[in-house]
């Protein structure tokens, strides 16, 4: 597409709207990341459609930092994002990674807390604030329905997620179960409505249509985390509420007819390999132990938990199958951010450079993809990032005078803690990484910490419904 064309029909018109009114650069952030697939299908160039992102962000963020009546400007977290950036300099400069690739994979967080930042900052008419979110979910429930395009017209395949991205296939686990945390607790809070639960099943055929075996079992990992959150909310004492008890048969039922479902309709999963194949017990066991941990014919270690162990045990030993010569400093600060980043060929080649042997499964969860790029250290720096942001939420959560409406959006948000831990030890990356997960994460992280929540937003009037 020529450059007067991408002025006039992305540039000009999200900057136009951007300038019109204050919050609208915010409307215009989150259409940007929830519609980067439909960017890339039309060749708008993807280093322009993050440019977009980060002007935005930028922008919003000062719009935020320079309202008059901004309620407070102390920022939670400020003096971590310190740490962390201090830290990640000092791994930049040990790894002599000092190029844009290695700031591209730090904008992560920092973009992560300017969302906060802002969002905390900023003060929203009260009406608007659940407008946005209104929006946000309603772009959530727009991924259902270009799942049902996207199976029309190409059929069950990993590419092409919602309106999100073409090429990041594990966005068609991650997301789906994102969405329905948000979904069953919005049943769960806000009337028992049956909308939600048929927004659940379309997350779940979102899954399926992205030709994904994990959200399935993953799914049953949710639903509980799910119970485990409206036990600990009701229970009083020693006593368990009345409500979990009758919740605990129909989870109960829920998650084996989900996972029945799940192995029948994929493939993959199913000794036929065929949709609505039968279920075998003994076929699934050997393919998830061969997938994930075990070649038996071979004796290799493969896949996630696999290629996991092998790159640990190559860091203590001294190198092996998974890194070719592993020093105390790759492992306390890695061999820089920039392998984990860019265009798959050249990471790769990188990697092989830097001495990390690249095998089946070994970089694939966040974890190992942390590892190779800022050592353990990072991988410290990641989890006290995210947990330090979850324990506030989790306060919030808990307190008994939050409105129906409020109590949903919090225990979801804190719920996505656990989903990242989830995702980041055995699954993929995507949680820390993808920017409309985390974008999105963090916009309600900062909305859930706004110093004047419970009495400006709480009080009085709040939607009957998310979407």
């Amino acid at each position: 597409m020529g450059t007067i064309y991408l002025l006039i029909f992305f540039v000009a018109p999200i900057a136009l709207f951007s300038i019109l009114k204050k919050v609208n650069s915010l409307y215009a952030l989150l259409f940007v990341l929830f519609f980067q697939g439909v960017f890339s299908i039309l060749e708008i160039p993807m280093p322009l459609v993050k440019a977009a992102i980060e002007a935005l962000t930028w922008f919003f963020f000062f719009v935020a930092l320079f309202e008059r009546t901004a309620i407070s400007r102390s920022l939670p977290g400020l003096m971590l994002m310190i740490a962390f950036t201090l830290f990640y300099l000092a791994a930049i400069v040990l790894t002599n990674t000092l190029n844009f690739e290695a700031f591209s994979y730090y904008r992560h967080y920092l973009n992560s807390f300017l969302v906060m930042s802002a969002v905390y900052m900023f003060p929203f008419p009260k009406r608007e604030l659940f407008k946005v979110n209104r929006y946000v979910f309603f772009l959530f429930a727009l991924q259902i329905v270009a799942s049902v395009v996207k199976l029309l017209l190409i059929g069950q395949y990993e590419e092409y997620v919602g309106t999100m991205n073409i090429t990041n296939g594990s966005l068609n686990t991650i997301f789906p179960l994102y969405a329905i945390i948000f979904m069953v607790f919005a049943w769960l809070y806000m009337g028992r409505d049956h909308r939600y639960l048929f927004y659940t099943a379309g997350f779940l055929f979102m899954g399926w249509v992205g030709n994904k075996r994990g959200i399935y079992f993953y799914m049953v990992l949710v639903l509980l985390l799910i119970l485990w959150k409206r036990f600990r909310d009701l229970q009083r004492g020693s006593f368990l509420p009345m409500s979990v008890i009758r919740l605990v048969p129909v989870g109960i039922v829920v998650l084996v007819v989900v996972f029945y479902l799940g192995v029948r309709l994929t493939p993959t999963l199913n000794p036929e390999r065929k949709v609505w194949g039968s279920y075998d017990g003994a076929f699934l066991t050997s393919y998830l132990y061969t997938y994930n941990l075990m070649d038996d014919e071979t004796g290799d270690y493969r896949g996630r938990f696999g290629g996991t162990y092998l790159l640990l045990s190559d860091a203590m030993s001294g190198g092996g199958a998974a890194l070719r010569n592993p020093t105390l400093r790759s492992n306390m600060v890695g061999f820089g951010p920039d392998l984990i980043v860019g265009e798959v060929g050249i990471r790769y080649e990188r990697q092989r450079q830097a001495g990390v042997i690249r095998i089946l499964g070994t970089i694939h969860t966040g974890f190992t993809n942390t590892f190779i790029g800022l050592g353990s250290l990072g991988v410290l720096f990641t989890l006290w990032f995210f947990l330090f942001y979850n324990r506030k939420v989790s306060k919030i959560s808990k307190i008994e005078t939050l409105n129906p409406y409020w109590k949903t959006i919090a225990s979801a948000t804190f719920l996505l803690f656990p989903l990242f831990l989830i995702d980041f030890f055995t699954y993929s990356p995507s949680m820390n990484t993808d920017n409309t997960l985390y974008m999105t994460w963090f916009f309600f992280i900062g909305q859930l910490l706004k110093p004047d929540l419970l009495t400006k937003y709480n009080e009085g009037y709040y939607p009957s419904k998310l979407i």
